[in-house]
């Protein structure tokens, strides 16, 4: 990911929900370079608007990003890069939108924790809390 997004300085993030889980999984394997992870886990790939890499259909979520800074941190086999890019366009599916806004509690968002572990979003511990809009006392 990071050779890719390094080469075309373009890249997209698209949400990861409990249905797609396992195929974002597969498609985090090693595989050599040349091979598309996206048709190989079955995902349909949508072309974008403003980026050359394809969005992934099967996610409610897609952001169009060009890359500003790689930032490199730590060495070793804990090393990564941070990934600081411009959202240059959204795509949110129609079905988790609630007032025009995209309602997390509709999309059944998961996230990988690490190792082997991932986490879900249980719409049961999800709150509004209103911004102020005068000065805290």
């Amino acid at each position: 990911t990071l050779a890719n997004i390094l080469a075309t300085r373009e890249y997209v993030i698209c949400a990861a929900t409990q249905s797609i889980a396992a195929r974002i999984n597969d498609a985090s394997f090693a595989y050599p370079a040349g091979v598309d992870e996206l048709t190989t886990v079955d995902f349909t790939p949508v072309a974008s608007t403003l980026v050359a890499p394809p969005r992934i259909a099967e996610s409610p979520v897609a952001l169009e990003c060009r890359l500003h800074q790689v930032v490199p941190h730590g060495e070793g086999p804990g090393a990564a890069s941070y990934i600081i890019g411009e959202i240059v366009l959204v795509h949110v599916d129609e079905a988790v939108l609630v007032d025009g806004l995209p309602d997390e509690r509709l999309m059944h968002l998961v996230a990988r924790m690490g190792a082997d572990r991932w986490s879900r979003v249980d719409p049961s511990v999800v709150f509004d809390l209103s911004r102020p809009t005068t000065p805290p006392r």
